[in-house]
């Protein structure tokens, strides 16, 4: 079990300023060994905002 300090309970895909997912499967699994429930539309939206991300990251190079 892993000790997890989330900025929002409700809201577990929510980080705090400087703190990103590297591997979004690997935190859902975390999440759900340590019985954090999450919505998939939850899920969902962090894809997206992962994804404008990264294409963020790109556009700037």
């Amino acid at each position: 079990m892993y000790y997890l300090k989330l900025k929002d309970l409700r809201n577990p895909f929510k980080m705090r300023k400087g703190e990103t997912i590297i591997d979004i499967e690997k935190y859902v699994d975390m999440l759900k060994q340590n019985n954090i429930i999450f919505t998939d539309e939850q899920y969902k939206d962090a894809i997206k905002e992962m994804e404008d991300n990264k294409r963020k990251i790109e556009e700037d190079k």
